[in-house]
């Protein structure tokens, strides 16, 4: 008789370690998966490989070859076979690598991951253990990262350069006014002090249009549910004078959609549009102003249209900019589109226009979801 309790107990402890390996490969949020030579296919992958690439089951992913699951080229130009074969040469010669690679679902979407390979050898047999880990998140945040700091960019770009003109004139003026004033010249004295007020004005509304726009994405009213046509009004209360002053006629659709949100913040961005739209209406004999919804593949899409002097399409992409006037010679300093812009996306909506030219009429299109979605699961009116 030989007593085997110590072997037993061996063996019991390497089915323990063998049972928490698997409980991490199976839990883990990374796709782990092993490569094999010489053809260098898949084995095996765990239960977040099978979903990461969107196959069915661990049977199905391991059917299909690397390259059918990578796009033909890298974001760099390389093929992706090439390149894959150059990163497994790599591993096993160095023993782990790691690097950003573009891969593709069953399905044939396209996203980014980070994928570390490692050199296994066991009983005599070299493999590779894959771990892909899907970035798009981080991929995603970084772009609107770059996104938001181009944006800071041009935002200190234009506000520097607009308002350094009246501070130009200031400087001028006050030269001007300092030899008037050793001149005993009181006509110029007051023509200097004209220009002065006017410039100073002009920064102070410059200043006061800034402000507004940093406090869109901070200072909220209390959240309501408030009908469309309910918002309009107000608005065509607000710009009655202008309306009545160019003759514009007003439609408005009686489709009933409730927007949930801050209610001063909807009157802002259909105020902003309906104005514009006055301004621009240049000598049309019978102005008139649509304020609509549409449905675009079950996305609801509002719309303010007017038959005014149109935008040229090389200029539509710019509309939008802070400070950004078409026509010099309207009033206001440029401010208004940008607001509508950001009230928008605050909204996670986008905004865009369409004209077919100089003299055709103008359409602002732009959509809600974050206010429609809201209104959705909140109390109907």
């Amino acid at each position: 008789m030989t007593n085997i309790t110590s072997r037993r107990q061996l063996e019991a402890e390497i089915r323990r370690s063998e049972q928490r390996f698997r409980q991490l490969f199976d839990n883990s949020s990374d796709a782990i998966m092993t490569i094999e030579p010489p053809s260098w296919k898949f084995t095996t992958g765990n239960h977040a490989t099978v979903v990461m690439f969107g196959a069915r089951d661990v049977a199905q992913f391991v059917e299909l070859g690397p390259g059918e699951l990578s796009p033909e080229q890298q974001p760099d130009g390389r093929a992706s076979v090439e390149k894959a074969q150059e990163m497994i040469e790599t591993a096993l010669r160095v023993g782990s690598h790691y690097f950003e690679w573009t891969h593709r679902r069953i399905s044939g979407e396209l996203f980014p991951a980070t994928v570390r390979l490692s050199r296994i050898e066991t009983d005599g047999k070299v493999f590779l253990q894959a771990t892909v880990r899907d970035i798009t998140e981080r991929v995603q945040a970084e772009e609107a990262i770059r996104t938001k700091s181009e944006e800071l960019e041009r935002f200190v770009y234009t506000v520097s350069h607009d308002l350094r003109s009246p501070v130009v004139t200031l400087q001028t003026f006050l030269g001007h006014l300092e030899q008037d004033i050793l001149a005993n010249n009181a006509g110029r004295m007051a023509t200097d002090f004209e220009f002065m007020h006017a410039a100073a004005d002009k920064m102070a509304q410059l200043l006061d249009e800034l402000l507004k726009l940093s406090r869109l994405g901070h200072q909220f009213n209390p959240p309501e549910n408030v009908l469309l046509q309910d918002v309009v009004k107000e608005v065509l209360d607000l710009v009655a004078g202008r309306i009545a002053q160019r003759g514009v006629q007003v439609t408005v659709t009686e489709e009933p959609i409730t927007l949930h949100g801050d209610r001063a913040r909807f009157v802002g961005l259909f105020q902003n549009l309906v104005d514009n739209a006055c301004k621009f209406m240049d000598n049309q004999p019978a102005p008139h102003i649509e304020i609509g919804v549409e449905t675009h593949s079950a996305e609801t899409v509002f719309f303010v249209r007017d038959n005014g002097s149109g935008i040229d399409p090389r200029h539509q992409a710019k509309v939008f900019g802070l400070f950004e006037k078409l026509d010099p010679h309207i009033e206001g300093i440029g401010m208004g589109l940008t607001l509508v812009k950001r009230i928008v996306e605050l909204h996670n909506g986008r905004v865009w226009v369409e004209s077919a030219g100089i003299g055709q009429g103008t359409c602002f299109y732009f959509t809600l979801p974050g206010a429609i979605q809201q209104a959705n699961k909140g109390d109907k009116l």
